[in-house]
């Protein structure tokens, strides 16, 4: 029988602090010069909650998922979209890290649910206790309803 453990620290987003709603919206401009794509990393941003269109200045639609959109703390435009976007995110100061142990036995697929956790930003393996490879979206991750 073979084992694998993990311990993995985890980057959550307490479900107290998803109940509050977003901490900071700002108004960001960004612009596709030539129909090129465009991004941006918002600053002191965890993850980017909605962005939606403030003002736009081109004759070309901005329509979230074509020709903008985010992941993460990165937004970007595409397709000549320029515009002013309302953004709203967490800050880096709303999330805490939780150090959990994770294992698949047999190489089987097991799974673990993180309480009190809304939303996670991310997986790092820890202290690797197995012989085969732990790697992020391949034989470790996360799934998010907002990813």
């Amino acid at each position: 029988m073979s084992a694998a453990v993990v311990l993995v620290l985890f980057s959550v987003l307490t479900a107290t602090q998803a109940c509050e709603g977003p901490d900071v919206c700002n108004v960001i401009r960004m612009e596709s010069w030539s129909y090129e794509y465009s991004e941006k990393i918002v600053e002191n941003a965890t993850w980017v909650l909605n962005m939606t269109v403030v003002d736009r200045q081109s004759a070309t639609e901005c329509t979230l998922g074509e020709s903008f959109g985010y992941q993460k703390a990165t937004l970007w435009v595409n397709h000549g979209c320029r515009a002013a976007f309302k953004v709203c995110y967490l800050p880096v100061r709303s999330t805490k890290c939780k150090v959990l142990t994770m294992e698949s036995l047999n190489y089987e697929y097991a799974e673990q649910k993180v309480k009190k956790a809304a939303l996670f930003i991310n997986m790092t393996v820890e202290d690797q206790q197995s012989e085969a490879s732990c790697d992020l979206d391949k034989s470790f991750g996360f799934d998010n309803p907002l990813r």
